[in-house]
């Protein structure tokens, strides 16, 4: 199925002032020196002081957005791959803290960015954030204990969201990344954002939400969060898709261009194809997050299984076409590369998709 949207026009202006924001002061020079750091503080005040996260909240939370308007903030964030957890603190965690009871009280702070909360929940050998069964810290008398790992953006967070149980039940808290018992160990995904693992020993939090609401909120942050990861995927693939035929235009073989050669034309065709759908799929999980909560945990799901494949395809045929060229660090496509591969890494594999599609629309099955 093919989902047709165009971005209204203050949603196209919105798309166009973080692309002019970015080629005008993020340039590729200053992204890969920023590499070893994970998180560019100049960048994050960038945007924060273009109000580019208020986009990213309903008008309820303080924002003047939503899903659509973060579809399109995110697509030029990923052509320029912009280094700074965006995706992480202000749209996984920073829905599930505007929706809580607590969010009046931090919205100012999630709209300005002077608040990054990080989401932490999984533990040991745990890779799926959306298996609320799986082991939780635990907490008692509001005190937690224990560790987090793949916390991303942690290494930029002032709070973590922390998932506990206490007698079984699951919860939600919220703690300060500096509040006593707190340690946070750095270090980089081979994309350059940072990721973090973070221990507690007794340190106090707020219960943001338990029992039932927390799994929703979570639901709800891990899908809004998905979707962003989706957007900026596709901002990826685009810029591939424009930067590899031009590259093919200007690169002879037999004295002709090898953009002009049959079988290379037929592999930008299949790029284009697995582009297309993954911008589809992408609209259509978007969209979702006005449908029932079943149907739009189907369309996240069929959109990371759709985006994911599109994403290694494209990645790859992209440094192929380059040749030698695709792998130097000073090619933006080697970049793009290593993001786009990630993308599978930190989303969950596509099996555990399958399964959750496969789970929310069981009940049209039978």
């Amino acid at each position: 199925m093919t989902v047709a949207y165009v971005f209204s026009e203050d949603q196209g202006m919105l798309a166009d002032s973080v692309a002019r924001f970015l080629e005008r002061d993020y340039p590729p020079a200053r992204r890969r020196a920023a590499l070893t750091a994970g998180f560019d503080e100049m960048l994050w005040q960038g945007l924060a002081n273009l109000g580019l996260f208020g986009a990213l909240f309903d008008e309820d939370q303080g924002g003047f957005g939503g899903p659509v308007e973060t579809m399109a903030l995110f697509g030029p964030l990923g052509r320029h791959m912009a280094l700074a957890p965006v995706l992480e603190c202000m749209v996984t965690a920073g829905s599930i803290l505007a929706a809580s009871t607590l969010g009046p009280d931090h919205a100012e702070a999630l709209t300005t960015g002077t608040m990054r909360p990080a989401l932490a929940t999984l533990e040991g050998q745990a890779r799926d954030p959306w298996d609320l069964t799986a082991v939780a810290l635990p907490m008692s008398g509001g005190m937690l204990s224990g560790a987090k790992r793949w916390v991303q953006g942690g290494d930029a967070a002032t709070h973590f969201l922390v998932t506990a149980r206490d007698g079984g039940a699951l919860s939600l808290w919220l703690v300060a990344a500096d509040a006593p018992g707190v340690s946070v160990t750095s270090s980089l995904r081979i994309d350059g954002h940072g990721i973090a693992e973070v221990t507690f020993d007794s340190s106090p939090g707020t219960l943001v939400a338990s029992g039932d609401e927390a799994a929703r909120l979570l639901s709800l942050g891990l899908d809004r969060g998905a979707m962003a990861a989706c957007a900026q995927a596709v901002g990826e693939m685009d810029a591939l898709m424009e930067a590899t035929p031009e590259y093919l235009r200007g690169r002879e073989q037999y004295g002709v261009p090898l953009a002009s050669f049959q079988a290379l034309q037929h592999r930008m065709a299949d790029m284009f194809v697995a582009l297309e759908c993954a911008r589809s799929l992408c609209w259509h999980g978007t969209l979702a997050f006005e449908r029932p909560e079943a149907d739009r945990r189907a369309a996240v799901a069929a959109a990371l299984v759709q985006v994911g494949r599109s994403a290694r395809f494209i990645g790859q045929q992209a440094v192929q076409l380059h040749g030698g060229m695709g792998m130097s660090e000073e090619m933006p496509v080697a970049h793009h590369f290593l993001s786009l591969t990630t993308f599978g890494l930190v989303r969950g594999a596509e099996p555990l998709h399958l399964r959750r599609f496969e789970a929310a629309t069981e009940p049209e099955r039978t």
